[in-house]
């Protein structure tokens, strides 16, 4: 077993994920690094077998923070996964005529802003991606009625204002707001009201593990979605046009952003018991890093993995896999859809004017800053 002196959740290195990850996937199946005082999986297989061994790998210290979204060894995590699949018609991208009446205002508002001083040079994150997200998701739990200045769509404060105040929502400023207004009044979309009372159905939970779940499920869209969002406008050169509206065609495009940019780049499991993965042992109570986005980039399963190709058959494990498989990736693959269908439209009115930085997250890889202008 290689011992590393590398600190993994140091800036140094999550900001140069992918300038290491080649190196680590020529190294043993298990890493051990000593200043994060952590093992670590980088390989895909390896990656995979610890992620379906629930028996030796938990996410136990996840419980507590909160047990549907999270909540992860017992059947509690798989029953709510299928709650929310079962609800999802909110989210649906299809052609009904109505279907885009409110988003597509959201965007061509977002859009005018950007296209309306051809001198202008904005951050695509900033001025699209972030207000979109949080605009489409506040929405859906009642939540611009109680704060109409962030509202993309109302004459409350000024366009500038909105937007300093939506990157206070993503800081985490006002997330906290997202509470019990969101799960006892306010006007949620009848859809979602479902999800929450089919999940008060099961007797193991009651109102505060709801309300944490509507706390933490939307702080994750505001990062891991919008980290998807932004990742899907980079890429979208490389969307055949004449496919945009056929669903399955952007299933396979926002696969394989998924993949090249994982919007999660680890998690964290516990050892629940001495196990041996590939030539290590790993003793009971000690935490492996488990990295979805070298897994993804692995060579000896993606052939040129750092390219971008449509062709792939093999599948990313971006949201993770088993029982402890993100909640949310319908929710993410429905949002990036209807997404790409509304801002495509605009696609040959702007440029980009500089390649994508991250911004520091030990955890997700999320676009900071992508520069755009008119053409």
């Amino acid at each position: 077993m290689i011992v590393s002196n590398i600190d993994i959740f140091a800036s140094d290195f999550y900001q140069r994920y992918f300038d290491f990850y080649p190196k680590f996937h020529q190294s043993d199946d298990i890493l051990f690094f000593e200043k994060s005082n952590c093992y670590a999986a980088f390989k895909f297989n390896i990656v995979k077998d610890i992620l379906k061994n629930k028996d030796s790998f938990s996410s136990k210290y996840y419980h507590q923070h909160d047990r549907i979204l999270l909540g992860a060894d017992g059947p509690s995590h798989t029953w709510a996964k299928k709650v929310l699949f079962q609800n999802l018609s909110y989210l649906q991208a299809n052609d009904a005529e109505n279907y885009l009446s409110d988003s597509s205002r959201l965007m061509s508002k977002l859009m005018e802003k950007v296209l309306s001083n051809e001198k202008m040079e904005v951050n695509a994150i900033d001025y699209i991606v972030d207000p979109y997200l949080a605009n489409v998701v506040l929405t859906e739990f009642g939540l611009l009625n109680q704060y109409p200045s962030i509202d993309i769509l109302s004459d409350e404060t000024s366009h500038e204002s909105k937007i300093i105040l939506i990157r206070n929502i993503f800081k985490g400023t006002l997330i906290e707001d997202i509470s019990k207004y969101s799960v006892t009044g306010g006007s949620i979309s009848p859809d979602l009201q479902n999800v929450l009372s089919e999940f008060l159905k099961n007797d193991s939970l009651d109102e505060d593990d709801l309300i944490k779940f509507m706390k933490v499920f939307t702080q994750a869209e505001m990062f891991t979605t919008s980290s998807l969002l932004a990742s899907c406008l980079y890429f979208m050169n490389r969307l055949d046009s004449n496919n945009v509206l056929d669903d399955g065609y952007l299933e396979l495009f926002i696969n394989e952003v998924l993949r090249i940019y994982s919007p999660s780049q680890l998690t964290l499991r516990h050892v629940e018991k001495d196990t041996i993965i590939g030539n290590v042992m790993l003793p009971e109570g000690s935490m492996v890093a488990v990295f979805f986005g070298a897994a993804n980039r692995d060579e000896q399963v993606f052939q040129n993995a750092s390219e971008f190709r449509l062709d792939r058959t093999e599948k990313h494990i971006a949201f993770g896999l088993g029982a402890h498989k993100c909640i949310g990736e319908r929710v993410a693959m429905e949002r990036a859809k209807k997404f790409i269908k509304l801002i495509h439209p605009y696609y040959n009115q702007f440029s980009f004017t500089q390649n994508p930085t991250n911004e520091n997250s030990v955890h997700i890889y999320k676009i900071d800053q992508l520069g755009m202008r008119k053409r």
